[in-house]
Formats: structure tokens, C-alpha cells, sequence
């Protein structure tokens, strides 16, 4: 189980024998994708009854309706979608699907989703545009859906620009993740750094330091742990933060 997370663990928990709709929001590294899969790994605690499907490409339309239309094809065997002049078109593997047009893909989601007893994650859900806005009311109808994303989708956010058309998205119960207090971040540094060698006060004193520097961020933590770990990072034997820091922001800077 997740350090520091106990509460949001049984919210979770309790949203999906619900069966209700879950939107789960923070900032970048504090553990949304994570508690997600941990849910997956450990659905047998939630819902025997619902199958997880875990959508982690859900910034886009295709990424989500290829993803769920995969999970059906597994579960139902061959699909069809039938266009406007009635032609039919059937998939029979993943390859298939993955040429298929998106009015193709979401035709085989709306037909065949209720067909199945199952529970939608949806990942790195972070921009709602028409399209996906559409997807996600008709898939909040039929089944459970539990979405994450850095957004609160309260209607004071502005990325809604106050559009009413969205109300299922604004009241849609909320699950925020914060980062984690001195405790908990120490307890998982604790267990991120077992194998950094590091005893008493060396120790206690890189832990505070990475706590100061991350403010509790479970993924910048996890990310300044591991490099730790590496070689280049030591001067005289001992680490040293600022290299790290260093390297970085200039990843960073990069990436961008």
C-alpha cells in the first residue's frame, strides 16, 4: 500500500463497489498513474465482479477508443462497425483496430462497451476537447469511469472557459493528491534509497535535503533517489545534490 495515501486508497476504494464515477487530480508527481495501477494490481480488493480497464494514453480521442476496443476484442472476439451506407467492416486482432478510422473505433465502443461488466481508467486525461467531452458523457452512461489529470474540472477552471455543457465533468466527484508531509516522504525515501549504502547521520541528511528540494513530490523524490544511486553523481564518495539538480534542469530545459 502506498505510504501516506491510506484515505485516498479507500476512496478509491469505495467509489469503484460503487460503482461511481471518480476524478482523480494533482500536480504532476504526486502519484495519479500510480494509484491507478496499484488499483489494477489489486482490483480483486475492489470489485471482483468489474474488470479494470487501465487506458494510460487518454490524452487523445483514438488513444482512449482504441484502448477500450481493444479490451473488447479480447473479451467479445471479432468486431464490427457498420458505416452510413451499411457497409460492414470487421476487426479481428489489435492490428486491425489500430487502422481503423476513429468513427469506426467509436461506433465499436458505444455498441459493445455495456456488453461487458467492466471499469474505465482513464489516464493523462489533461485537455477535454469536444470530441473527448462527447466520448466521456456517453462512457459515463454505460459504466463506471474513474479519469485522472493535473486539472480540478471544478467549474472555476478556466481550460472550461465556464461552459455549462460540461456539468457531468464539474460534478463529477473529486480526489485530490497533494504531496506528502516529512513522515510519509521519509518513509518512502526510505524505501527508494535501500540501496544507496547510506547510514546515520549521511543518511538523514540527504533525506532532508531531497524533502527540501522535492517539497514532498513522490516523483521528483523517486527520480532524485534513483540518481543517487549512479556513479557520476559522487564527488570524494559522497553525493552530491547540486550535480543532480543540475542535471536536471537541464533535462528540463530541454524537454521543452
Amino acid at each position: 500500500m502506498f505510504v501516506g495515501r491510506a484515505n485516498e486508497i479507500e476512496v478509491l476504494r469505495s467509489g469503484i463497489r460503487e460503482r461511481k464515477h471518480l476524478h482523480i487530480y494533482g500536480e504532476a508527481g504526486t502519484g495519479k498513474s500510480a494509484l491507478l495501477q496499484w488499483a489494477c494490481a489489486n482490483w480483486h480488493q475492489m470489485d471482483n465482479s468489474l474488470s479494470p480497464v487501465y487506458c494510460d494514453r487518454s490524452h487523445t480521442l483514438r488513444g482512449i477508443v482504441l484502448q477500450i476496443s481493444a479490451f473488447l476484442l479480447r473479451q467479445l472476439g471479432p468486431l464490427q462497425s457498420i458505416d452510413k451506407l451499411g457497409r460492414k467492416s470487421e476487426f479481428r486482432s489489435c492490428d486491425e483496430l489500430k487502422k481503423a478510422a476513429i468513427p469506426e473505433l467509436k461506433q465499436i465502443v458505444s455498441r459493445n462497451i455495456q456488453k461487458v461488466q467492466c471499469c474505465l481508467l482513464l489516464d493523462h486525461l489533461e485537455h477535454i476537447t469536444p470530441r473527448i467531452h462527447s466520448q466521456l458523457t456517453m462512457l459515463y452512461e454505460r459504466v463506471p469511469v474513474i479519469t485522472s489529470s493535473r486539472q480540478s474540472w471544478d467549474i472555476a477552471d478556466y481550460s472550461f472557459l465556464g461552459n455549462l455543457a460540461y456539468h457531468g465533468i464539474y460534478l463529477t466527484p473529486k480526489l485530490r493528491l497533494t504531496n506528502l508531509n516529512r513522515r510519509d516522504a521519509f518513509a518512502v525515501m526510505e524505501s527508494l534509497g535501500k540501496r544507496l549504502s547510506l547510514h546515520g547521520g549521511e543518511k538523514e541528511s540527504l533525506f532532508e535535503q531531497v524533502f527540501h528540494i522535492a517539497r514532498g513530490n513522490p516523483g521528483l523524490m523517486n527520480k532524485i533517489i534513483a540518481k543517487a544511486g549512479r556513479p557520476e553523481y559522487r564527488v570524494d564518495g559522497r553525493i552530491n545534490l547540486n550535480l543532480i539538480i543540475i542535471d536536471m534542469n537541464v533535462r528540463d530545459a530541454t524537454d521543452k
